[in-house]
């Protein structure tokens, strides 16, 4: 055989080889991809949603660069898309769900709750168990936030605008942690505590979405600053009651929407 007949074999071998490697690797993420699922739901305010309230400040007004509103029921006055919605993967006698290999840089980065304009930022954060959680000050004044949840320890510590105050939650809460300041009662927050990362809070558009669930039977939990769990739910014209908040779903690879839910969450005073 010629050696312009036995390149062009071994051209041929190896462009067989490389597309038989391709197809190996398409069907490895095709099956990888089956094991994976996405959830999601968009929360509307049934009804004529009422005006937020404007927040008074009686006190360390300085750092204030413009009004502070309850954060505690967000509505979009034009859609009424409900923000703050809370949703998370229910995990019981310890059994926590395989995680995704997406996640497991995240888990190494810090969760940063800011103090600015003399509020916490962001409002809601999800956190999971053991990540370090930062207080940083960004007011040119002194705050003293604490964290108190009943399966971790409550602490606090007076802070500046630097440095950094660190601390880590060693146990996943049943319900989002609270987080005040002393000083101003005003500044409020709230931390879910997971021991996996399966947690979405709602956006502007109402939107709750959580990625990269293991396919299978999950029960999730539903929750708002206004209401606690979310037990009365209306989806298109039925009536629907999510016992403490709990719905039991069968996530299946892909996307898995449960639509539009009506709820009517009332502000707390």
């Amino acid at each position: 055989m010629h050696r312009r007949q036995l390149n062009a074999l071994g051209a041929l071998t190896i462009s067989a080889i490389a597309a038989s490697a391709l197809a190996n690797d398409s069907l490895l993420a095709g099956e990888e991809e089956a094991k994976w699922g996405n959830l999601s739901a968009t929360f509307v305010y049934d009804g004529q949603p009422p005006e937020r309230r404007l927040i008074k400040i009686d006190k360390d007004a300085a750092p204030l660069r413009e009004p502070i509103y309850d954060r505690r029921l967000v509505v979009d006055p034009q859609t009424k898309a409900i923000r703050y919605v809370c949703a998370w993967l229910l995990v019981e006698d310890g059994k926590v769900p395989a995680i995704h290999a997406d996640f497991a840089s995240a888990a190494k980065e810090p969760v940063v709750l800011k103090i600015d304009n003399l509020q916490f930022e962001p409002f809601i954060s999800a956190v999971r168990m053991g990540q370090k959680l930062i207080f940083r000050g960004i007011d040119r004044t002194g705050h003293d936030p604490y964290v108190s949840s009943p399966e971790n320890p409550e602490f606090g510590r007076l802070i500046n605008p630097s440095p950094d105050t660190e601390r880590v939650l060693a146990k996943p809460t049943r319900w989002p942690a609270q987080v005040q300041c002393s000083l101003h009662p005003w500044e409020n927050a709230r931390l879910i505590v997971q021991a996996h990362p399966y947690v979405g809070i709602s956006d502007r558009a109402g939107l709750v979405a959580i990625k990269n669930l293991p396919v299978g039977t999950h029960t999730f939990v539903f929750w708002h600053e206004s209401t606690g769990a979310i037990s009365k739910v209306k989806r298109g014209n039925t009536q629907e009651a999510w016992e403490s908040g709990r719905v039991t779903i069968d996530i299946k690879p892909g996307e898995n929407e449960l639509g539009e839910i009506l709820i009517k969450p009332e502000p707390r005073r």
